[in-house]
């Protein structure tokens, strides 16, 4: 049987060879470093944060591999990070003995390997500041968990940071493709990622998800927009009942804190027209409940938005939300 290709490029042996640049390696393994394709987009998303940037086959990838590249004594865990990156930092523990300290770093000797994990936007919808950054980068190496909605419009290397990453899933491609990236503006950190560290965990991205993404970039700033609107309104809805809630300011997720009253498992099931899920940045609208902060999180997606403020207003009686 014979195999069409939909872009022959992607077919690794009709590459010519003015494709196969100094990044070629002997035996044919070339491809596990990068690809043409993959350094096309490269060099196209790196003005977006202001440095290099490295594509990944995930955002967790891309923090693994930042971690294992800078090889920190000591990790500094700012905020409620997220889940698998607070996983993995003590994965990394338990395999080589770093400490992990939770919390702001306290002194500046031995900024070389103490490295700052942080988040632009933290699970209780605060907002990292540049001055932050700038702060924190007198004490170690730091690393932000970034999205395309951070409400700060902040190039977060110009402040500081070492290094910044993100998932491409949720809002770049709408759940389309799994990917992620990271960025940098330490050349020789980028030449070690680049070359080393992200093919020895084999993480580097398809080339077959190149042309789904570049087509749902297209379209981020669309999706964005409506998102927004959409929260937006559902925000103004539950100020007016005295809801405490929190959101950035962007995008379309959105807090609804229960303050210890344990209202919000209730909330999340009589929900109707969210499905369960932590997944950001598809058409379906989500919702998920942390009960460590004991806040619902919403993805309002591409609902009508009348549909969806009645929905949250009947949830909110079912759950017997009061504010005192």
């Amino acid at each position: 049987m014979k195999i069409e290709y939909l872009y022959p490029g992607l077919s690794y042996p009709n590459l010519e060879a003015h494709d196969m640049d100094r990044d070629r390696l002997e035996g044919g393994i070339w491809y596990r470093v990068s690809h043409p394709f993959v350094r096309e987009l490269e060099k196209m998303m790196s003005s977006m944060e202001g440095g290099r940037c490295v594509l990944f086959s995930s955002g967790m990838s891309a923090c693994a591999c930042v971690l294992v590249a800078l090889n920190p004594r000591e990790v500094c865990l700012i905020g409620e990070v997220y889940n698998e990156v607070f996983d993995l930092a003590h994965e990394l523990r338990r395999m080589s003995g770093m400490r992990i300290v939770e919390g702001v770093p306290r002194k500046e000797s031995g900024r070389e390997s103490r490295v700052v994990l942080c988040q632009s936007v933290d699970d209780a919808f605060r907002v990292l500041r540049p001055g932050q950054v700038r702060e924190w980068s007198r004490f170690g190496k730091v690393i932000v968990d970034v999205t395309p909605t951070s409400p700060c419009g902040e190039k977060f290397l110009e402040h500081g940071a070492t290094a910044v990453w993100a998932s491409l899933s949720k809002y770049y491609s709408a759940g389309l493709v799994q990917g992620g990236a990271l960025w940098t503006s330490d050349e020789a950190l980028d030449w070690y990622i680049r070359g080393f560290s992200r093919r020895l965990l084999g993480s580097v991205m398809s080339p077959y998800y190149v042309p789904v993404l570049l087509a749902s970039m297209h379209e981020a700033r669309n999706r964005i927009e409506r998102v927004t609107r959409t929260a937006r309104k559902l925000v103004e809805f539950l100020r007016r009942r005295k809801v405490r809630c929190g959101w950035g300011g962007i995008g379309g997720v959105v807090g609804v804190f229960f303050d210890g009253r344990g209202h919000g498992d209730w909330f999340v099931n009589a929900l109707q027209h969210f499905r369960i899920s932590v997944h950001w940045g598809g058409e379906f609208p989500t919702a998920y409940y942390s009960g460590d902060l004991d806040v619902a999180r919403l993805y309002v997606g591409f609902a009508d938005t009348d549909a969806l403020i009645a929905d949250v207003d009947q949830a909110l009686d079912a759950a017997c939300y009061r504010v005192q």
